[in-house]
């Protein structure tokens, strides 16, 4: 059953056992290596790494860096500062940041990247949801295990990171949402219900989550409660907007009335099952 929630206190996905120091920036940010977690230097040499790796791989100059740390109000110190930073950090990590010219880039992917991996798992499952959704189920559950918190918390001061920050929730509610369509394409309705009726309850206007749960009532037998959440729903629209929902909730709530035989679960063949 899909995870609907971060797991404090894990580290990795538990099949994740990275051969060198890997970056986690899924939560709190740390580094991990031969199974043990912790932080990484102060909340200013934090910000040096979060903005290299938000840069995914680009060059970041000096004064970037130097910005990202003190908002534009930087001490006399700060450029050398920040060199210094990135010698501990590079003593953390390895040679991973490497200098161009003035300034600094950072190599990372799926083996020494939290976010890495968890984009790379979402991708490889996106390519194999509409054949394969027992497996695509499985992989992007295994991407979201990596997630321990808020991403890059307490670090969303500078700008970039913020924005990055924002953008890896998105991927994340993207990823939950694409996990249960996949869960009810191999007839996990009933056990979807739940999750799904919390997920609705934090983001009360994402309309993908209101069908998917109207669709694991209806196929779980409770036709009356699945239009219960549309009307509640187009009550909320209706407060919050003045609008009605989206003609696909209207569609969904006229194919319940009707017992569509749209609606019912799919019979295919996946492999697994």
């Amino acid at each position: 059953m899909i995870a609907t929630g971060p797991n404090p206190g894990r580290s990795t996905d538990d099949r994740w056992m990275p051969e060198g120091p890997a970056i986690l920036a899924l939560g709190p940010l740390a580094i991990t290596y031969r199974g043990a977690t912790g932080a990484i230097g102060g909340p200013k040499q934090q910000l040096v790494l979060s903005l290299l790796l938000v840069e995914g791989g680009k060059a970041v100059s000096i004064n970037q860096l130097v910005d990202c740390v003190w908002g534009g109000e930087p001490p006399p110190s700060g450029r050398s500062t920040v060199h210094s930073y990135i010698s501990h950090l590079r003593s953390a990590v390895g040679d991973i940041i490497v200098r161009e010219g003035s300034a600094y880039r950072i190599e990372v992917g799926p083996e020494n990247s939290d976010v890495a991996r968890f984009e790379d798992h979402l991708y490889r499952a996106r390519a194999i949801l509409q054949t394969e959704p027992r497996q695509a189920a499985e992989m992007i559950r295994e991407g979201l295990s990596l997630w321990r918190g808020d991403p890059y918390l307490g670090l969303t001061d500078c700008p970039p990171v913020h924005d990055e920050a924002v953008r890896l929730q998105e991927d994340r509610l993207g990823a939950i949402e694409d996990c249960v369509d996949a869960e009810l394409e191999i007839g996990e309705h009933a056990t979807l219900v739940s999750p799904l009726e919390s997920l609705v309850a934090s983001h009360p206007f994402r309309e993908r989550l209101i069908v998917q749960l109207m669709i694991a009532l209806f196929r779980s037998g409770r036709q009356i409660e699945a239009l219960g959440v549309y009307k509640s729903t187009a009550a909320r629209f209706a407060e919050e907007y003045g609008l009605p929902p989206s003609a696909e909730l209207r569609l969904l709530e006229e194919k319940m009335i009707q017992q569509s035989r749209d609606l019912q679960p799919p019979r295919g063949n996946y492999s697994g099952e």
